[in-house]
């Protein structure tokens, strides 16, 4: 049997495109959220949140940061908390709620994965090769957690149907 060199050129980009692959997928049903991850970080502040629920829930923000999109302005509130920082994407208007909020753990505090996923890691593939964890309940993406070295690096909140 003759393999032509371009059969086998194809096989090795496909297995490099599988190998690259570093993330992770972690799906559950019928439980909450706060049973199988920790999300005392956000303070119990939540995507799709009115920014008045948002201050009676955590105060005024610390400060804004403004970002401009193509269509339009964001007016980001940014808290800091002693482990780290909270930032809400927001529109800035007060009839519209909160997007993505995303934690970011300061470099000191060395905030580990599985300190955040109350789950067998090895169930899932999470590893020290492991640079993102996407969990899902049922059809709904509720965290993006990007790691490295099993380190959390930031922890985005979301909530998107599929």
């Amino acid at each position: 049997m003759r393999i032509s060199i371009r059969s086998l050129l194809l096989i090795f980009v496909l297995l490099f495109i599988t190998s690259c692959d570093n993330s992770a997928k972690i799906v559950v049903k019928d439980i909450e959220i706060g049973l199988f991850c920790d999300t005392t970080m956000f303070r119990g502040i939540k995507p799709d949140m009115y920014y008045n629920d948002l201050c009676a829930i955590v105060g005024e923000p610390n400060e804004y940061i403004y970002m401009k999109s193509s269509d339009e302005d964001n007016h980001n509130p940014l808290y800091y908390f002693k482990e780290g920082k909270v930032m809400c994407f927001w529109s800035g208007n007060k009839r519209d709620k909160m997007g993505t909020i995303v934690y970011t753990p300061y470099l000191n505090t060395h905030l580990q994965v599985d300190d955040v996923i109350k789950l067998p890691l090895k169930d899932y593939d999470i590893n020290t090769n492991t640079e993102r964890v996407s969990i899902y309940k049922e059809d709904t993406l509720f965290f993006i957690i990007h790691v490295k070295n099993l380190e959390v690096k930031d922890i985005s909140y979301l909530m998107i149907k599929k």
